[in-house]
């Protein structure tokens, strides 16, 4: 039974099992609540060992669904891909556009294929390669451009076999 003028579900042990659920399916701490009538505070105050609310049981539950890479995470990682998919498909051709390259083997050609570093610039070298000193970046450096001179420009119409 809720409190007398209040508009929320009373927090019992099935409303809890419930709340559970739907945070494990990715549902954040306020929809979850929302959705089952509830107070997101009463049940935030449950894992709140301070609280008169406290539940030991509840609180190491939703910790380990909530924990990173947890059940939590998959899910709301689903419910986001199908909001996108969703929102692609109805109104964003960005969207759409992503998502196709992703999915779809036809726009495979607009995947990047690999990252582009200039070499020209040692600070980028330094953030690709951290546990190398400056002048082992220089020493890098100067062996690839004799390379490159020593190999000349590539042939475009060279077969890449």
């Amino acid at each position: 039974m809720a409190i007398q003028g209040s508009r929320y579900e009373e927090i019992t042990d099935d409303l809890k099992e419930r709340f559970l659920d739907l945070v494990a399916q990715g549902y954040t701490r306020p929809e979850a609540a929302a959705a089952l009538g509830a107070n997101a505070r009463q049940l935030r105050a449950c894992c709140n060992p301070e609280s008169h609310r406290y539940d030991d049981k509840f609180a190491k539950k939703y910790a380990k669904i909530t924990e990173k890479d947890g059940e939590h995470q998959t899910g709301l990682v689903e419910r986001l891909r199908t909001a996108g998919i969703e929102r692609a498909i109805r109104s964003s051709d960005r969207l759409l556009e992503k998502y196709s390259v992703i999915h779809d083997p036809d726009w495979a050609v607009h995947k990047p294929q690999a990252m582009q570093i200039n070499f020209n610039k040692t600070e980028q070298l330094a953030v690709i390669l951290p546990e190398m000193s400056e002048e082992e970046i220089l020493q890098l450096r100067q062996r690839i451009e004799n390379n490159m001179r020593q190999i000349g420009p590539p042939d475009i119409d060279a077969d890449p076999k």
